[in-house]
């Protein structure tokens, strides 16, 4: 029995996405250790008033500057966000938005981080 096209091309599908999360994974966990970047919530009255929290990007080690690529999902759904922040030495935290909107919940994910040239 051969195996359908739409088979073959789920196939193929699954084997780029794991491709491009594998290399997201070692650029993220490779030899540095990036645990110093991490999502945090915090308390903002505007988020509060939709019973949501502040979602934040954090770098808690100073005297290191970091790309970071971020990954918005709405709803459970992967959104076509994905932007780019950069830690320079003296930032420490950025707000990426509340976790409770008016249409629906969202959140965020680390795709990547790499070290910047100081």
């Amino acid at each position: 029995m051969k195996p359908s096209y739409l088979s073959y091309l789920t196939s193929l599908l699954a084997l780029l996405w794991l491709g491009h999360s594998t290399l997201a994974w070692a650029e993220t966990n490779g030899a540095d250790d990036f645990s110093y970047i991490q999502l945090i919530e915090t308390e903002d009255s505007d988020c509060a008033l939709k019973d949501g929290s502040m979602m934040s990007l954090s770098n808690s080690q100073q005297g290191v500057s970091v790309e970071v690529w971020v990954d918005r999902w709405f709803m459970d759904v992967q959104t076509a966000d994905h932007t780019k922040h950069t830690f320079n030495h003296h930032n420490e935290l950025i707000p990426l938005g509340c976790t409770n909107t008016v249409s629906g919940k969202q959140h965020w994910t680390i795709h990547s981080v790499k070290k910047l040239p100081n």
